[in-house]
Formats: structure tokens, sequence, C-alpha cells
């Protein structure tokens, strides 16, 4: 199983996550889009990553 995560850096909070069974760059995507429905993000909002192919 792999999990990914977004994390709000300021407050180093969990805010968005997915789990799966592969790796996939869709599993980056709904944790993103849990992210998003969960913060209801702005437009404008910075997103750093940590460089690996999926994000």
């Amino acid at each position: 199983m792999y999990l990914g995560v977004v994390m709000d850096l300021y407050s180093r909070r969990i805010v968005g996550w997915a789990f799966d069974s592969q790796m996939t760059d869709e599993l980056t995507r709904r944790a993103l889009k849990v992210f998003q429905e969960r913060r209801k993000a702005k437009s404008g909002l910075i997103d750093h990553s940590d460089g690996s192919v999926q994000y």
C-alpha cells in the first residue's frame, strides 16, 4: 500500500491524503483533490513538492 499526503508547511498538518496499491500519478491527484475539498483552496496557492516523479 502507498500513501500520498499533502502537508501544510506552516502548520505541519496533513491536509490531504490518499491510499492505493500502486504508486501512480492518480494517487497524487486524489490526495490533492482531498486537500482542495477539505480546505476550499483558493487560486494563487503555492504548491511545493519533494520532486518525486508523481508530484
